[in-house]
């Protein structure tokens, strides 16, 4: 995972202590983060909350992974 295709213009920080590998970044208004569980993958976008943490959504993605 950590050649994943990340989006242009996204600072990249990695998430320590969620599933084997997690990463995010927000530009603006829009976030993009993704986490690995043993062999499984979730991407998150949001778009215009930036209200919204993606440590939460990336830590309740792992847990449901």
């Amino acid at each position: 995972m950590k050649d994943k295709i990340y989006p242009h213009g996204f600072p990249r920080y990695v998430a320590h202590g969620i599933g084997n590998r997690a990463e995010f970044g927000y530009s603006g208004e829009e976030g993009f983060g993704w986490v690995q569980v043993l062999n499984a993958h979730v991407t998150i976008e949001t778009h215009g909350n930036v209200s919204v943490s993606l440590i939460q959504l990336l830590r309740s993605a792992a847990s449901r992974l």
